[in-house]
């Protein structure tokens, strides 16, 4: 899906990709959405770690969470810098979450605040979750992509990435613990129900 929309989708971090980043059936997932003709018109995804014995900041700049061979990708020149501490104290079962787009059509219907809770909250459910987290960049955090998506933690301008084949790029480091993100699914669930309950709503 990603290839067959270069257009308008960057191509993927090697996190989500086999080959490059080692995503497999038991470390990730995808949830994929169609419209009534049963073309794609929206993908998230999500990759787990389990960093028990070590933290986010240690398996960024090491490259071991992009690729499944860090060593042949410093060599060649790639690289990740993450200038926020709060990456010292990521670890335990972390999910990064990304790979999310939406056809041009399906934009602007409110699709950004639903799909990225549902592959959190199927995310917790798989793995037990004790961090959920992301990379986006200024531009993309500067729209208020972070905030749609339900994102507690910004930390901007935080990350520089050199990855192929997006090459370089500055990002913001988007997080939220466990408690968090269960209080904002509980939210926006809860407005959900009423909207659903209250039958001016409908009227509306």
């Amino acid at each position: 899906v990603n290839s067959a929309n270069s257009d308008s989708w960057r191509p993927l971090v090697p996190i989500f990709q086999p080959d490059l980043g080692g995503a497999t059936a038991e470390n990730t997932f995808v949830m994929v959405g169609k419209d009534k003709d049963g073309e794609v018109v929206a993908t998230q995804a999500g990759r787990y770690y389990d960093w028990t014995d070590t933290t986010l900041f240690e398996e960024a700049i090491s490259l071991r969470m992009f690729y499944a061979d860090p060593a042949a990708a410093l060599a060649r020149g790639d690289g990740c810098t993450i200038a926020t501490p709060v990456a010292s104290t990521i670890s335990g079962r972390v999910v990064f979450s990304g790979a999310g787009w939406y056809r041009r059509d399906f934009r602007g219907r409110g699709l950004a605040r639903i799909l990225p809770r549902i592959s959190r909250a199927y995310a917790h459910a798989r793995w037990n979750t004790d961090f959920t987290i992301s990379m986006m960049a200024d531009a993309v955090i500067a729209g208020g992509m972070a905030d749609r998506t339900g994102y507690t933690r910004i930390e901007r301008s935080s990350v520089e990435l050199v990855v192929p084949p997006l090459g370089s790029m500055r990002c913001g480091l988007v997080w939220m613990p466990v408690q968090e993100m269960l209080a904002d699914l509980e939210a926006a669930i809860g407005v959900s129900w009423r909207e659903e309950s209250d039958p001016r709503a409908a009227a509306i």
